[in-house]
């Protein structure tokens, strides 16, 4: 669920199905969204998942609830995480790939919120 604040939600949307056109347009008419919350949907990849996040320079606060980033996940992912990322909520086990990738990226965004639910603690990166 995402807070009631004033931010854009992107709900229900089959990020994994969307063609190229849709999903740049879609990018490109909502740069300069600051709190973005995307529950449930799934991506057709870990990178196209932040690729997604990355597109939004000016990033501040990032909800995903139930958001499945899809599979396999990569081992190395090269793009640097919003610099401005302060927020990072999250409520599902398969977004503990995304917290790897933040906690992993250069520079290390500064967080000053990390929420987390419905995930066992073997499940959270060193």
């Amino acid at each position: 669920m995402c807070a009631a604040s004033l931010h854009r939600e992107i709900t229900g949307l089959g990020w994994d199905n969307l063609s190229s056109k849709a999903e740049d347009s879609l990018l490109s008419i909502f740069k300069d969204i600051t709190n973005l919350c995307i529950p449930q949907t799934s991506f057709r990849s870990l990178d196209h998942n932040i690729h997604v996040i990355t597109s939004y320079p000016y990033l501040e606060r990032l909800t995903l609830s139930y958001t499945n980033p899809g599979w396999p996940p990569s081992e190395t992912i090269a793009k640097p995480a919003p610099a401005r990322l302060t927020t990072f909520r999250f409520w599902s086990y398969h977004n503990v790939e995304l917290l790897d990738w933040l906690l992993r990226a250069e520079p290390v965004p500064a967080l000053s919120t990390l929420e987390f639910g419905y995930i066992a603690i073997d499940q959270i990166p060193r």
